[in-house]
C-alpha cells in the first residue's frame, strides 16, 4: 500500500489536477478551467503520496458558510481501492460540519451507479426535489 497524506487546505497547482485528471487516460483538461477552480474553491483537499510529494487525490468545495456542493472527488489509478477517495471525501464532510455549514450537496452520474453508494455511506442520502436546467440532462443520459 502507498502512503499518502490527506490534507485540508493543501497546496495544489493546475498543472498537477490536469495530469492527475488525464492519468487515467481521459481527455486532457484545460489548465484555464482548472486555475479558475482552484481561484473559486471554498476548500480544497489534497491527498499526497509521502517521500514524493506526488499529488494522488484531491476534493474540492465550492460556496459559502450557508450552501456547499461537494465537487470532485479523484484519484489517481495506482492508488486507487486503498480508501483514499474516502478519506478526501470525509475530510470534505469534516469542513462543512466544523463550519456549520447548513446547505450540503453534490451531484453524481447516474451512469456511474457505485457512487450513489459510496456517497450514501458517507451520509448523503438522494433527493428528489432538486431542479437543474433542461440542458444539463443532457450530460448524464
Amino acid at each position: 500500500m502507498n502512503e499518502v497524506m490527506i490534507e485540508r487546505g493543501g497546496a495544489v497547482d493546475a498543472r498537477e489536477l490536469v495530469e492527475l485528471r488525464s492519468s487515467d487516460g481521459s481527455e486532457p483538461e484545460h489548465i484555464e478551467d482548472w486555475t479558475v477552480w482552484l481561484d473559486e474553491a471554498y476548500c480544497t483537499v489534497t491527498a499526497r503520496q509521502i517521500g514524493t510529494g506526488l499529488l494522488v487525490g484531491a476534493g474540492f468545495i465550492r460556496g459559502d458558510s450557508r450552501h456547499a456542493v461537494l465537487a470532485d472527488n479523484f484519484v489517481h489509478p495506482d492508488f486507487r481501492r486503498q480508501g483514499i477517495g474516502g478519506k478526501i471525501f470525509d475530510a470534505r464532510v469534516a469542513f462543512v460540519d466544523d463550519l456549520k455549514v447548513p446547505y450540503v450537496w453534490l451531484t453524481y452520474d447516474p451512469k456511474q451507479p457505485w457512487l450513489k453508494e459510496f456517497y450514501e455511506r458517507h451520509g448523503f442520502v438522494e433527493v428528489r426535489f432538486g431542479m437543474c436546467l433542461k440542458r444539463t440532462l443532457e450530460n448524464v443520459r
